[in-house]
């Protein structure tokens, strides 16, 4: 159909949409790593202060993360 609708041009539109579509996905793709990344590291920034015996106020200051977030990864450290 799209030869049919663009004759010639179709070989040369055709590789660039799909280029387009994977950048765009590995683009995606990167972003969310750079997401799931960001909050392991807030967890793991959550679990050493527990540890260390700060406060949950002070906590959700320097990560972040909401005081009910600090508080489930308070109980799964216990």
């Amino acid at each position: 159909i799209i030869k049919k609708e663009l004759g010639s041009e179709a070989e040369d539109v055709m590789p660039s949409l799909a280029q387009r579509w994977l950048e765009q996905g590995k683009k995606k793709g990167r972003e969310e790593g750079v997401k799931e990344g960001a909050l392991a590291n807030k967890i793991e920034t959550c679990k050493k202060a527990l540890l260390a015996g700060a406060s949950i106020d002070l906590i959700v200051k320097i990560t972040g993360l909401s005081s009910k977030k600090v508080l489930e990864i308070k109980k799964e450290i216990q």
